[in-house]
């Protein structure tokens, strides 16, 4: 969370969970919950920010994923992927 501080200049790191989400705008938002819930979080967040970060998978099913894919690309978001190494064999 510090080099994340460092980059965008200010701490404003927060955790929402089932709160209610504040009318602020967000630099980034790293939605890290069970699959079932991305394509719902990322629909509450889109009007807070242009910067996302989903765990892998990013939907539960290809039509999700392509709603998403479809109004990221039509809204100028940014969507990256996670995939977490721990779990993997090197």
């Amino acid at each position: 969370m510090k080099a994340l501080d460092a980059l965008i200049g200010r701490r404003s790191i927060r955790k929402y969970t089932n709160e209610k989400i504040p009318e602020e705008k967000f630099y980034l938002a790293v939605i890290a919950t069970p699959p079932k819930f991305h394509f719902e979080y990322f629909e509450k967040l889109k009007e807070h920010t242009k910067r996302f970060i989903i765990e892998k998978p990013i939907t539960i099913n290809v039509e999700q994923a392509r709603k998403l894919n479809q109004f990221a690309n039509e809204a100028n978001i940014i969507v990256f992927v996670n995939l977490l190494r721990r779990t993997l064999k090197h």
